[in-house]
């Protein structure tokens, strides 16, 4: 399982799931920017913002700003793949003061 993201209420900051490790990519697929990925709060409440999201070569990159202190989120990232396929990620992010 990957590390659990982590940022600050206050700050607004970009974050990036990773899917080169996926078999897809390993194969020669590609991510594709169109139909655009998606980022979900799967689990939290309403005071996590998701801004802008976009694909960067293996990456989805998603902007987010907000949050309640000590809560932790589930973000789950969508992306189809040049090839038709759909890969799902769920990363958890911490959202404190004391990061």
């Amino acid at each position: 399982m990957a590390d659990m993201l982590k940022k600050k209420p206050a700050e607004v900051e970009t974050f990036a799931c990773d899917f080169a490790a996926r078999s897809q990519i390993v194969a020669g697929d590609q991510l594709a920017a169109s139909p655009a990925p998606t980022v979900t709060i799967f689990q939290g409440d309403n005071a996590l913002t998701i801004g802008a999201i976009a694909v960067v070569g293996t990456q989805v990159t998603v902007r987010l700003s907000g949050g309640t202190d000590g809560a932790i989120y589930l973000l789950q990232f969508l992306v189809q793949t040049v090839g038709g396929d759909m890969l799902e990620s769920i990363r958890s992010l911490l959202v404190s003061t004391k990061v």
